[in-house]
């Protein structure tokens, strides 16, 4: 039984040291979290760190659903600047449904060119 277990654990860990993770060129990390008290109080959190020479518009947008398949607009906020940008926002919520808040951002050079358009969407929680 342990021959065997080895042998069908090696190829799991070959597969996995394969996986590289997706960097941005602009962006040196971001993040969004949702949490919703018992109350119904939804805060919305979300950081971006930007590398030197661009700047970011970064809008916060709380959806909801029934289904977790299609998603409804709640509640939008947004930001701009440079190095970094952070957001946190709180809305009310109604009882019954699941709720997730989306970042994006786009990413602009000294130019004003656009550089580069990020998405990170939070853990999906229900209230």
């Amino acid at each position: 039984l342990a021959i065997i277990l080895i042998v069908s654990v090696v190829p799991v860990q070959a597969a996995s040291s394969d996986i590289v993770p997706y960097r941005y060129d602009y962006v040196s990390s971001c993040s969004i979290f949702l949490n919703i008290s018992s109350r119904g109080l939804a805060t919305c959190t979300s950081n971006i760190v930007l590398r030197s020479g661009v700047t970011a518009e970064m809008t916060v947008t709380l959806y909801k659903s029934t289904d977790k398949k299609s998603w409804d607009y709640v509640k939008s906020w947004d930001t701009s600047g440079l190095l970094a940008l952070a957001l946190e926002k709180s809305y009310y919520v109604m009882s019954g449904h699941y709720y997730k808040a989306v970042l994006s951002a786009d990413i602009y050079n000294s130019s004003g060119s656009l550089v580069e358009s990020i998405t990170s969407t939070s853990n999906i929680h229900y209230y």
